[in-house]
């Protein structure tokens, strides 16, 4: 099969595609977080660290798994863990009984995760006809999304109908669906690498792309600050204007969340068109920028009425989420294609690494400027989300230096990865 044949790729859709049966076992651990509280008697703390877990495997697969791809078969790599991903997931309600055997069996399934989703965003990555390569990253990260949305409606709606432990089994048909679909409609793909070339080999990656890997960085701290304080942030302005008690605030807040997070999955799709139209480097520096500016400034709307407050975090999150795809596409753009893996899992694991932070940096903002000592929901926001929206305008200046340095009519300088690629 060649590659960039526009004919002969409709199997992208099917990676793409794969990604939302895939993503059951992603959130089915947030959705059903107060069952594993209650029953194993875990502090919030003790949640919370299983939930991490899962991202602390991811990140430890992420480079090893996604260099791989460099080197062998990335559909082997991505059948493999798929496989994993499901038979893990299955132990779970077999095996977990509390918080130490829970937190294990979690962070293994991240390593599963990890071994589908870099995998499979190289090939999409690699084989989309240049032309429409923005777009299929942009539609593969918005099945990525509605995934994630998915996940927790699935699993809700089999806890309500069975006891936890089946249901939490039966997510396991997510990922054993997109093994199959894989198996029988992903084509043989050649080798990534010739019979001429070395073993294995330190990535030697180009400057930009190192530039890029800190610019996702600022991307993820801004996307995890968000998804770490949403919830918390709503509902603090529900309650502080009377509309609901602590409760049902929550409870408010966190379909609200939910609705907003499901909606901005559009933004992926937005990203792809728009950098296939207009550039690469021009989407990602108006995304960040603009995103920034909102970041600094969305605390000043703490208050407002609950609608309006749903409005701007919409607005929000889509603006944010738009340089994702196109990240990932122009550091493809500019890596060699024997280090594209390497480039990718490294990209990945330091961006998670990263974003991680960001929560806690916000609520250290917050314990500045609020009484925290009586549990109260915070109610000073104003300079809350300030670190995040300066790492995003930071990201943006950062894409502007490689532009004007590495890059020309929207294309990667003479010597870059598609010179590199055969």
């Amino acid at each position: 099969m060649k590659k960039n044949d526009g004919t002969s790729t409709h199997w992208l859709w099917v990676i793409c595609a794969a990604q939302v049966p895939m993503m059951f076992v992603y959130a089915n651990y947030v959705a059903a977080l107060p069952l594993f509280k209650a029953e194993w008697n875990l502090t919030n703390v003790q949640a919370g660290t299983i939930y991490t877990a899962f991202y602390v495997g991811y990140i430890l697969a992420s480079a090893v798994l996604a260099t791989a791809t460099d080197y062998m078969s990335a559909k082997k790599i991505y059948l493999v863990s798929s496989l994993w991903l499901a038979l893990l997931n299955f132990m779970f309600p077999l095996l977990a009984d509390g918080f130490i055997s829970a937190s294990v069996f979690r962070g293994l399934t991240g390593v599963g995760l990890a071994g589908t989703y870099a995998p499979a965003l190289r090939l999409v990555a690699e084989y989309a006809p240049e032309e429409r390569r923005a777009r299929m990253v942009g539609m593969y990260t918005f099945f990525y999304t509605v995934g994630v949305a998915t996940s927790i409606y699935v699993t809700g709606m089999l806890v309500a109908n069975f006891e936890w432990r089946t249901a939490f089994a039966l997510t396991s048909l997510g990922p054993a669906a997109g093994f199959l679909a894989m198996v029988f409609l992903l084509p043989t793909l050649p080798s990534p690498r010739g019979d001429g070339d070395a073993g294995f080999e330190l990535p030697r990656l180009p400057a930009p792309v190192w530039v890029l890997m800190g610019v996702v960085g600022a991307h993820r701290w801004e996307v995890f600050a968000f998804r770490g304080w949403i919830v918390t942030f709503l509902a603090a302005s529900l309650v502080m204007t009377g509309a609901e008690t602590r409760e049902s605030a929550l409870q408010v807040a966190s379909t609200s969340a939910a609705l907003i997070i499901g909606l901005s999955a559009v933004s992926k799709l937005i990203g792809g068109w728009c950098a296939d139209r207009i550039g690469r480097p021009p989407t990602i520096i108006a995304s960040l920028f603009l995103s920034g500016l909102i970041s600094v400034s969305i605390g000043l709307a703490f208050g407002a009425p609950f609608t309006t407050l749903q409005i701007l975090c919409l607005v929000w999150v889509i603006v944010m989420h738009v340089d994702a795809p196109v990240l990932v596409v122009l550091t493809t753009e500019l890596t060699p294609r024997r280090h594209l893996g390497s480039a990718l899992g490294i990209q990945s694991g330091l961006g998670f690494l990263l974003g991680s932070l960001a929560p806690m940096v916000v609520g250290k903002f917050l314990d500045m400027s609020n009484d925290s000592g009586d549990g109260a929901l915070p109610v000073n926001w104003d300079w809350a989300f300030i670190g995040p929206g300066v790492a995003a305008i930071l990201g943006a200046v950062a894409t502007i230096f490689v532009t004007r340095r590495f890059i020309t009519g929207g294309k990667p300088l003479e010597g870059g990865a598609d010179a590199s690629r055969p």
